[in-house]
């Protein structure tokens, strides 16, 4: 009996493993992956608004620390000074408690020769005038001290306020970033994996477009090297002949910005995106920007509804490796144009810096900033 129960059961056994591998596996729903990549694509842009306020934020509270250390300062300064006149106006008013003891009529009378008596009446009245002019100053000098005190007060409320600013907007990004989550979530697992090929597939594009670019430009550098010297050496020539020589204009420089921004760029990519974040770990897509281009000496604002602002518009058509590529109504995201119809960009955190094609986003504009 027990050798029956024993072979019944590896008989089950074999036939649910059967049934188990011959099942077919659900497949993908390409109508649920296109509608999940739809909704995370509308995340990310309200994401991106999220995070420009944040970015706005933190620099309104940048600014307000500033001030407030400028006016505590100042308060500083300007109570020393009222303590200082108080000092004087009270030996001042002791001199004139002295001096007015004695009427100016027992003065006289007692003076032994009229100059006496006029030299005594000239520091009496310079002791009142002293006395009215530092009164006058004590009177300006508080009147600054209450001026600086409700500007400290109106900056501090200020910063209480973008600091709650700035926490709700932490917490709307958070929510924003669940609801990324959520939207996974519903998939099924094969769904999950379609979706995740699709980005891959696209990753690895926007990576062999941006090595495409990188070659392109390094190419162009070579044959502006060899055209470079070319012309050193026929210039060479000519000033060896009559004498003169000849200067070279700021294009190569320029160039040389843009260069230097873009590899900087290009160097951040695989690092995350965090909100608010400007380097070196962690970027967002104003903070990335605005980084590569200080490495290169240019100074931008920090957001990049603020960026869109600076520079000279560019056409899509016309964008040069270093350009600023800005998007969605609004503007909310920023991006850095390499060549080959390829940005770089701090794009959300899923996919942190990376490559992408120009139009991967609703394009509003270029800026050329070097």
């Amino acid at each position: 009996m027990k050798y029956r129960c024993a072979a019944l059961l590896a008989s089950l056994a074999l036939v649910f493993s059967l049934l188990t591998v011959a099942a077919p596996q659900a497949a993908a729903d390409p109508d649920a992956v296109a509608a999940a990549r739809v909704a995370l694509q509308q995340i990310e842009q309200q994401a991106s608004a999220i995070d420009e306020s944040y970015a706005a934020s933190q620099a309104e509270l940048a600014d307000a620390n500033k001030q407030l250390a400028t006016i505590e300062s100042d308060l500083t300064e300007r109570r020393r000074e009222v303590n200082t006149m108080s000092e004087g106006l009270g030996r001042l008013a002791l001199m004139q408690y002295r001096q007015g003891a004695m009427d100016v009529t027992v003065s006289l009378l007692t003076s032994p020769d009229d100059t006496s008596f006029l030299n005594d009446l000239a520091i009496r009245e310079s002791v009142t005038q002293r006395a009215t002019a530092q009164l006058q100053s004590y009177q300006q000098a508080q009147a600054e001290v209450q001026v600086l005190q409700r500007n400290a007060a109106t900056t501090k409320a200020t910063l209480k306020a973008a600091a709650a600013r700035k926490a709700a907007l932490v917490t709307s990004y958070d929510t924003k970033q669940a609801e990324a989550e959520k939207v996974l979530a519903r998939l099924t697992a094969q769904e999950r994996e379609r979706l995740a090929e699709i980005e891959r597939k696209q990753q690895v594009e926007a990576e062999r477009r941006a090595k495409a670019a990188s070659e392109q430009a390094a190419a162009a550098a070579s044959r502006t090297n060899n055209t470079s010297r070319s012309t050193e050496r026929t210039s060479n020539s000519s000033s060896a002949s009559s004498g003169s020589s000849t200067s070279t204009g700021s294009g190569a420089t320029e160039s040389g910005r843009a260069a230097e921004a873009v590899a900087f760029a290009r160097a951040q990519v695989g690092k995350s995106y965090r909100l608010g974040a400007t380097g070196m770990a962690s970027f967002d897509c104003s903070g990335l920007t605005g980084r590569a281009w200080s490495s290169a000496g240019v100074s931008l604002p920090r957001t990049s509804g603020a960026q869109f602002g600076v520079g000279t518009p560019i056409s899509m058509s016309n964008l040069r490796p270093g350009d600023l590529v800005f998007y969605y109504s609004g503007i909310s995201h920023v991006g850095m144009y390499i060549g080959n119809g390829t940005i770089v960009h701090a794009a959300n955190p899923r996919s942190g810096v990376t490559y992408a094609p120009v139009n991967s986003m609703p394009f509003m504009g270029g800026r050329r900033v070097g």
